[in-house]
């Protein structure tokens, strides 16, 4: 707690997927706010409704990733859909929730300018975005894979360049969403 208190910090459930253990994700948050613990919740919204229900009263923040806008490009570079999460996104606008979407940049995969509009179109409206965090794609987690037997499943890509990074940040700022790009200034 001095810690928190001396660092205006706070408490964040991360994972994998933190939700997918909701009841014990559920009964750290609500410790946390007993504890006047500022919270977040890091998740990628590909988790039953109910789940996010339970928590949601002891969470300041959820933490949002957003990978592919496309249903189908969606589906083709994670493996799943993408409506479980944008119902999940819209439940969390519905009842007021402060979310932070975050928007790993990924070359040819999802920085075309039609993804980010479509993000865009998407996120505007929901009246409960505080910011997007735009992070540079990178392939550090590739020799992990091999460190562990399994196959490694990361694009070939390069890293987005700085100046895609700030085209991205533009679009998206064009709908007068706030973008977080430390390595704008």
């Amino acid at each position: 707690a001095a810690f928190y208190e001396a660092s205006g910090g706070g408490v964040t459930l991360s994972g994998g997927e933190p939700m997918l253990q909701s009841e014990f994700a559920t009964s750290i948050l609500r410790r946390c706010k007993a504890e006047g613990f500022h919270t977040a919740l890091d998740t990628c919204g590909q988790v039953p409704w109910r789940s996010f229900e339970q928590a949601l009263p002891f969470v300041d923040l959820v933490l949002y990733d957003i990978k592919q806008i496309s249903p189908e490009l969606h589906r083709r570079y994670t493996g799943a859909s993408n409506g479980l999460l944008i119902e999940n996104l819209k439940g969390l606008a519905e009842r007021g929730a402060a979310v932070e979407i975050r928007m790993v940049i990924i070359p040819t995969i999802n920085d075309a300018r039609e993804h980010v509009e479509g993000a865009a179109e998407l996120l505007a409206p929901l009246g409960n975005v505080v910011g997007i965090r735009l992070l540079s794609y990178h392939r550090l987690a590739g020799s992990k894979y091999v460190k562990l037997g399994k196959e490694n499943t990361m694009p070939e890509e390069e890293p987005p360049t700085r100046e895609r990074m700030l085209q991205v940040a533009q679009w998206l700022g064009q709908h007068g969403l706030e973008v977080i790009y430390p390595q704008a200034g």
